[in-house]
């Protein structure tokens, strides 16, 4: 289990059903993750001194992205990268890595501030990284992009009760809609942007009710 420890970010990569990451694959992967923390802690000063990246092969990713991602507090995050998809873990990481990380460590940063515990703390926060992954890690995913009605979705989810079912509106619906609350959470944040003057990392500890207020002014 080979591992890198420098500039108070460990990247540790795990061996998985026989993969194990070549040394090439580990030294990409440990630039971008490097490269991308330094970044972000320009603009999210707060963040724990030492953070963990760890790094596993597998099969249970994000079909657009080829690579899926968690993490815990308060400095943990988690890669799944599937490297039989072309390009190998090299290419996926290069396309995606560096906006991942920058989505974890934004959620990880106002989470350290804020529980998610009613729906509509997910919606914002998750929608809030969603916005930070894109406009200062560079990644455009499907989960940053809202249609036109978008603003009836956000009144259908703030009509919800607090403990309805996350993974219907924070992933799939049963009605075939994808990625709901992260979607009218972008919408929300943009809006919220708009009104404060602030960026999603200016943003990143007020109050779910706040920048609800602010978003549906």
């Amino acid at each position: 289990m080979p591992s890198c420890y420098r500039n108070a970010t460990e990247v540790v990569f795990y061996r998985h059903d026989g993969y194990t990451f070549s040394s090439s694959e580990q030294r990409v992967i440990e630039e971008i993750a490097e490269a991308a923390v330094s970044d972000a802690r320009v603009l999210l000063p707060t963040l724990p001194a030492r953070l963990i990246i760890r790094v596993n092969p597998g099969k249970k990713v994000i079909e657009e992205l080829g690579s899926s991602s968690d993490h815990s507090l308060p400095n943990v995050i988690y890669w799944t990268v599937d490297p039989s998809r072309p390009g190998g873990a090299s290419a996926i990481a290069r396309a995606h890595l560096r906006a991942t990380i920058f989505f974890h460590l934004h959620s990880m940063t106002r989470l350290a501030v804020h529980s998610n515990i009613t729906l509509m703390d997910h919606v914002v926060g998750m929608g809030m990284a969603t916005v930070f992954e894109r406009d200062e890690g560079g990644g455009t995913y499907p989960w940053a992009r809202y249609p036109d009605d978008v603003a009836a979705w956000l009144t259908e989810l703030m009509a919800l009760p607090p403990n309805a079912h996350l993974n219907d509106w924070m992933s799939r619906h049963p009605d075939g809609r994808r990625w709901i609350g992260m979607r009218a959470g972008t919408y929300l944040i943009e809006r919220a942007m708009k009104v404060s003057g602030k960026s999603s990392a200016q943003l990143v500890a007020v109050p779910t009710a706040q920048i609800i207020q602010l978003g549906t002014q």
